[in-house]
């Protein structure tokens, strides 16, 4: 019993310390910007990509949530003043991005204070996730039910295909969004070996066996993957590196090094950070037609999408092909990853005018 009313005791200070922290940040952006976006704070992967997402596309008007995986840090009372406050600094919008129940509690503070900010949401998620997550489930029924009540005024879907799908049900007007790519830093190559990069997490859905074992059926390869602790069995720990959990910096640099990145996914959220990232360094990105992020050059959606994505002889024969045109593919990878942002600008831009 005395240990759980200090553990509550000392929640308390830290939701004080994290709230009064938050205000502060809050109203420095708010000197300079027009629009506010938040997202929680990532525990390793768990809100990652939802992170890095939210960065490329308000670079300067971004603020975490104290978050541990999936719990928020801050109190329902916090959450409530935080609201009222953002209300009163004269942002004209508030773009949430992902989705939680307590995103609910900050709309509602800042729709009774002012009700012209518009409150916006990004759904970074995909129906597929969906399947036996009754949490997920709930999550996404709650954002569409928000949108309905007015907490939001407009949703926002990184899947391709998802905003015309919602419309279609719910008679919304939401939109498509494509995620920004980071500007080419101009890497360098490791040395003049083979390096394959397969930079996913161990989950079924992101594939990493299958691309392993094809990578490492290229003469002298070498992979480079985030945990080699299930690849044992392959039998070639020697040709195998393992990078465990990079800054993000470092991560795109490690990327632009490679000599073909491999995301061959079963499943997709959006497009696959690891493909846009990729191809902005000029190092062409073998994927499987779970995204659409090619959709929009079908020279590359027919040279780097490999059909038998769940065969490891498919993927191995993909990489051949790709290396014997690896310079030129280079060189269109970046002129993609320019259209692409463009491309992401004109989208953000309807967007945020609904």
């Amino acid at each position: 019993m005395i240990g759980k009313v200090r553990r509550n005791l000392e929640l308390k200070k830290k939701d004080k310390f994290f709230l009064k922290e938050l205000k502060s940040q809050i109203e420095l952006i708010s000197k300079t910007q027009s629009i506010l976006t938040l997202f929680p704070e990532n525990t390793e992967h768990s809100w990652l990509g939802v992170k890095r997402a939210g960065i490329s596309l308000f670079p300067e008007s971004w603020i975490e949530l104290p978050h541990y995986y999936s719990e928020c840090l801050l109190s329902k009372e916090s959450l409530s003043e935080l609201g009222a406050f953002i209300a009163e600094l004269g942002f004209n919008q508030l773009i949430l991005n992902g989705y939680t129940p307590y995103y609910g509690i900050i709309s509602d503070a800042i729709k009774k204070v002012n009700p012209k900010l518009k409150v916006k949401a990004i759904y970074h998620g995909f129906l597929a996730e969906l399947a036996g997550n009754d949490f997920q489930q709930k999550v996404f029924q709650l954002m569409i039910e928000d949108h309905i009540s007015g907490k939001l005024d407009s949703i926002g879907f990184v899947k391709k295909g998802m905003a015309l799908t919602v419309n279609r049900l719910y008679g919304f007007n939401s939109k498509e969004i494509i995620l920004k790519n980071p500007e080419n830093r101009n890497g360098t190559p490791i040395d003049d070996r083979l390096h394959l990069g397969a930079f996913v997490n161990n989950s079924f859905r992101k594939n990493l066996h299958n691309m392993a074992a094809g990578a490492l059926l290229c003469d002298d390869s070498i992979l480079h993957v985030s945990n080699d602790k299930e690849l044992g069995y392959l039998n070639q720990n020697q040709r195998i590196e393992a990078h465990g959990f990079l800054e993000h910096n470092q991560f795109i640099e490690l990327l632009g090094k490679m000599t073909i990145n491999l995301h061959i996914t079963l499943a997709e959220s959006a497009v696959g950070q690891v493909c846009s990232e990729s191809i902005s360094q000029g190092v062409p990105c073998i994927s499987a037609y779970t995204s659409a992020f090619f959709d929009y050059d079908q020279e590359l959606r027919e040279r780097l999408i490999v059909d038998g994505f769940e065969d490891s002889w498919h993927i191995y024969q993909k990489i051949q092909e790709v290396l014997n045109d690896r310079d030129y593919l280079s060189k269109r990878c970046l002129e993609y990853s320019a259209y692409l942002n463009t491309l992401a600008t004109e989208r953000m831009e309807a967007f945020l005018a609904v």
